[in-house]
C-alpha cells in the first residue's frame, strides 16, 4: 500500500473481520528514504550543512509499489522538483523528475535495525530516474548501482 507517509505491507487476516487497524510486516517511510536512501543523485553526493541534514532532499511521493518475482519491491517516486548537490567545491541546483527503483525488501522488515547504521548499502537498485522522460517515449536515464548508507 502507498500512502503520502511511505510505502507499507500489511498483514490481512484470511479469516474473521478485519478491524481498524492491520499488522505492518514490511514498510518503507518518507523519513526513511529522505534520510537513508537517497543521498545521491547522478554521480553526486546530496548538499548538506556538514552536520549531515541535507540543504534541499529529493522528497518521496511513492506513488505504485510491487512485489517482483525474486522478492524485491519496484516503487515509483512522483516526486518531482530540485535538490541541490556538492559538484567539486560548489552547491549545484539539479532537477529531479521522478523515478523508478528496485528495493531489496529484505533489509526493511520489523526484524532489520533500520534506523540505525547498519542498513545494507546494496539494497537499492535505481531503475529509472527520469520519468518525464519515459512519458515522452524518450530514452530514460539510467543508473544502477550501490547507494550510500549515510
Amino acid at each position: 500500500m502507498t500512502t503520502s507517509t511511505g510505502v507499507y505491507e500489511l498483514q490481512v487476516p484470511l479469516t474473521g473481520t478485519v478491524g481498524d487497524t492491520l499488522p505492518v510486516t514490511w514498510m518503507l517511510t518518507n523519513e526513511m528514504y529522505t534520510d537513508q536512501i537517497r543521498r545521491r543523485i547522478g554521480g553526486n553526493d546530496l548538499a548538506d550543512d556538514g552536520n549531515g541534514n541535507l540543504l534541499r532532499p529529493i522528497l518521496f511521493k511513492p506513488r505504485q509499489a510491487r512485489y517482483l518475482p525474486n522478492g524485491n519491491v519496484l516503487i515509483v517516486n512522483g516526486y518531482n522538483g530540485t535538490t541541490l548537490v556538492r559538484s567539486g567545491n560548489s552547491v549545484v541546483e539539479r532537477e529531479f523528475p521522478g523515478e523508478v527503483f528496485e528495493l531489496n525488501a529484505h533489509y526493511y522488515t520489523r526484524e532489520t535495525t533500520w534506523a540505525s547504521a547498519t542498513l545494507p548499502s546494496c539494497g537499492v537498485r535505481w531503475i529509472a530516474q527520469n520519468l518525464a522522460a519515459r512519458r515522452n517515449c524518450a530514452s530514460p536515464a539510467r543508473q544502477t548501482g550501490e547507494v550510500s548508507k549515510r
